[in-house]
């Protein structure tokens, strides 16, 4: 018990510098009326170049070798290097962050 609560206090001390306050309109919306960020609605033309740069990102090298060491690293804790249940779900999180990527791209990508 004491183990475990002295693990989760060091996990907070380590990442509380990661912590970002990103609010709603601080990403990305798309919807049926339009592409809006930070509350702002884009044009045409700022969509056209964000659905550019998507397919560019898409097919690049960099996202290939990223996403793929993530799915890579992902797959060693849960599989190799994971000793309880702990690992498991800190491996499937590193997936479901790499699937909330390519899912995103690819909508922008989808754009019309």
């Amino acid at each position: 018990m004491l183990k475990k609560y002295l693990r989760n206090k060091f996990i907070n001390w380590l990442v509380k510098d990661l912590f970002s306050p990103i609010n709603d309109n601080d990403i990305l919306k798309i919807t049926g009326t339009g592409v809006f960020f930070r509350g702002k609605k884009l044009n045409e033309e700022a969509v056209d170049d964000l659905k550019n740069d998507a397919e560019r990102f898409a097919n690049s090298a960099i996202w290939k070798l990223l996403s793929d060491d993530a799915i890579y690293q992902a797959n060693f804790i849960m599989y190799s290097h994971s000793k309880d249940y702990d690992g498991m779900i800190f491996g499937k999180v590193m997936l479901y962050c790499v699937d909330i990527l390519k899912k995103k791209i690819q909508q922008i990508v989808s754009l019309k």
